[in-house]
């Protein structure tokens, strides 16, 4: 379990049956257990980041979120609009409260179904406007709907990719340039796309980024050299 994916600290967690870890470790007692696997000093701070920091967050994200009449309506749509976001926040502050790092199934999925509306408009709104751009290509599976992880890769094929995101990143704009792990099949496909060098551009969206963001991105690409092509 890789808890920063879920918007905490850095930490790594083993789940998994207790059975099954005494079949690997068979001559330590049910004391120590757990001590086969953590080596030197735990990260207390972390955990309680975890465990209390986190906890409040998403009870936060569940409770002082409210839905939006909108709500998903870039994200649900190929069309582009300056439609509002899914969901407004409404600019009060949370006091720190230790039932709030008390967390149920309910508000974990609650809080993850407002996750994934919010990110699905940021990242909706890109990808349309890169799908109906020239010399774009968006490396997606056939027929990926919206329902994916907000995740673009994407690349130009007249604009090196590392030039693109050099760009981006001198305007403020976090984004990265590589294979990424493709595998070899992958990244033939890529090349032989048209992408010279197999490495893509990579934007990734959380739920708090904004549609005014998006289109900054949108408003950044189209302002680099190249990027439409001329008459």
């Amino acid at each position: 379990l890789s808890c920063h994916k879920m918007f905490g600290p850095h930490l790594g967690a083993l789940c998994g049956l207790r059975s099954a870890v005494e079949a690997l470790e068979e001559s330590i007692s049910q004391d120590s257990l757990h001590r086969s696997w953590e080596l030197g000093t735990a990260n207390y701070e972390a955990c309680a980041g975890v465990g209390y920091g986190l906890g409040q967050y998403l009870s936060f994200l569940s409770s002082r979120y409210k839905a939006h009449p909108k709500a998903g309506a870039i994200g649900a749509s190929s069309e582009m609009d300056d439609g509002q976001p899914s969901f407004e926040r409404t600019g009060e502050a949370t006091p720190i409260d230790a039932s709030h790092a008390k967390v149920s199934t309910d508000i974990v999925i609650s809080a993850y179904r407002i996750i994934n509306d919010l990110e699905r408009d940021a990242c909706g709104y890109v990808l349309a406007w890169l799908k109906k751009a020239n010399d774009v290509t968006v490396v997606e599976l056939v027929g990926e709907t919206l329902d994916r992880i907000p995740i673009v890769s994407f690349f130009h094929r007249r604009i090196d990719s590392d030039q693109i995101a050099r760009m981006c990143s001198d305007k403020g704009i976090v984004c990265r340039s590589d294979t990424f792990l493709a595998g070899h099949r992958l990244q033939k496909e890529i090349i032989d796309s048209g992408c010279a060098d197999g490495r893509v551009v990579r934007l990734s969206f959380v739920h708090y980024n904004t549609i005014e963001e998006a289109k900054q991105i949108c408003k950044v690409l189209e302002s680099i050299e190249s990027w439409r092509k001329e008459s």
